[in-house]
């Protein structure tokens, strides 16, 4: 029987591959740069899962900090890979505890009115815990205010779940819930 490592290996690759597919059919013009966009998230919250909060003692503030390169497909759908580092503080013997999250995904952003883009994605992957590594996947919703032709801020919610296998955590999902401010810069259009 296969692992949950092994799946999240394979669903990672499989994604990654799709997008640098997707990369490399891009038409070589002037109009492709503005397409690319770069994206950061810095948020906290709390982890969820019994396993993480109880057998961990990962019962305290959860900090973490992400980068997404995008490139828009259409206007209101980009495909996106992402770095993310978290950081659990937990209380007694446990002290702290990192994850480590290489992920591909896609994201749904339509403009509302002229005031910005509500956006939701998925993203996943694979998750570095220390030693060990586990299939990984998170989804976001929020609302980012455009500043200016280049800039979008505003808030953001996002779930993440780093499924366990049995070896780590008891089996138990590693699941946190985590809030903050997401930021997006984008190359210009040249006139």
């Amino acid at each position: 029987m296969r692992s949950w490592r092994d799946a999240g290996r394979r669903i990672a690759a499989a994604v990654l591959g799709a997008l640098v597919a997707l990369l490399i059919a891009i038409p070589a013009q002037a109009q492709v740069l503005p397409r690319f966009a770069l994206r950061l998230e810095d948020g906290a919250g709390t982890t969820l899962g019994y396993g993480s909060r109880s057998a961990l003692a990962y019962d305290g503030a959860h900090l973490q900090i992400t980068a997404r390169l995008a490139y828009n497909v259409l206007d209101w759908l980009s495909a996106q890979v992402s770095v993310n580092n978290g950081v659990f503080l937990g209380s007694g013997a446990a002290g702290t505890g990192r994850t480590l999250a290489l992920q591909a995904g896609l994201r749904a952003e339509p403009w509302v009115r002229r005031l910005g883009r509500l956006w939701i994605d998925g993203n996943a992957g694979i998750v570095f815990t220390g030693d060990d590594r586990a299939f990984g996947f998170d989804a976001g919703v929020g609302f980012e205010f455009q500043i200016g032709h280049v800039v979008g801020l505003g808030p953001y919610v996002r779930v993440h779940d780093v499924v366990g296998d049995g070896t780590v955590n008891g089996g138990d999902h590693a699941l946190f819930l985590s809030a903050g401010a997401s930021l997006t810069l984008r190359i210009p259009e040249v006139a």
